[in-house]
């Protein structure tokens, strides 16, 4: 059996399917070589976020800025995300979850005791 080799462009094509955003272990099990991961962040083609997340610049702001941050959308923001309906007086202020001890920007924040 032929080993077909996956290219960039696969890459690439791949991962805007997926929203733009996805773990590097996921692009790994996926199927794409290291090799090819590397040559896409290399080229320009995307950027590797905390060495778990490879990211194209169509990928929703909040999820790039969770990923930078360390930590995952949550609350009102992912309710947004999923379109569900959210009172005048919530503000658009990003909800994320960190872990203790991850970095924590310009967003509120809601951690593990």
């Amino acid at each position: 059996m032929a080993v077909v080799k996956k290219t960039r462009e696969q890459l690439l094509e791949w991962l805007v399917g997926k929203g733009g955003i996805v773990q590097r272990d996921d692009a790994l099990r996926a199927g794409f070589p290291l090799a090819v991961i590397r040559a896409f962040v290399r080229n320009g083609d995307g950027v590797l976020v905390r060495r778990a997340w490879l990211a194209h610049a169509c990928a929703r702001e909040e999820l790039r800025t969770a990923a930078f941050a360390g930590g995952r959308v949550t609350c009102t923001s992912l309710a947004r995300m999923r379109g569900w309906w959210m009172p005048e007086a919530v503000g658009s202020e990003l909800h994320l979850h960190c872990c203790p001890g991850r970095v924590r920007r310009a967003s509120r924040t809601h951690g593990t005791a």
